[in-house]
């Protein structure tokens, strides 16, 4: 059986405090937090499949995208996006029950976490390495 296709969006927000977080969602009906994203449909490329269904799911609006991997868990194909955006408020739409902010200092310890999926676990763990050895992460001017 082929595996689900889901585009993983990777959105670095600020909190009201100016800390830098992950925005983490959770689904109707699902036990665990994840990464906003969703299924990638027939015919539909993956990055325009991020960006429909941050929007779709969040209300924001991106600015920026970058394809940073792929990983494949168990049943599911992710296509890994890194999205920047120069909004700050979101809101839950469609079928997402809660959107909240991880801060990035925490995602340090984000494997003690039970309330996260083992995806988002291991995609966060790969994000943050990637992003150590970066002095920028992308600009809202779309440059790396």
């Amino acid at each position: 059986m082929p595996k689900q296709k889901r585009a993983t969006c990777i959105v670095e927000i600020p909190n009201d405090t100016g800390v830098m977080c992950l925005l983490l969602s959770r689904q109707h009906g699902d036990k665990y937090d994840m990464l906003p994203g969703g299924r990638v449909e027939i015919d539909e490329p993956p990055i325009v499949a991020a960006i429909r269904e941050l929007l779709e799911e969040t209300t924001l609006e991106s600015e920026g995208v970058v394809k940073l991997s792929e990983y494949e868990s168990q049943h599911t194909l992710h296509y890994i996006f890194f999205i920047a955006s120069t909004e700050h408020h979101f809101e839950p739409k469609d079928d997402v029950e809660r959107l909240w902010l991880l801060p990035l200092s925490d995602c340090q310890n984000i494997h003690d976490m039970a309330n996260i999926s083992r995806s988002t676990k291991y995609i966060v763990t790969e994000y943050l390495k990637w992003r150590s050895g970066r002095t920028t992460v992308l600009g809202f001017n779309g440059s790396i």
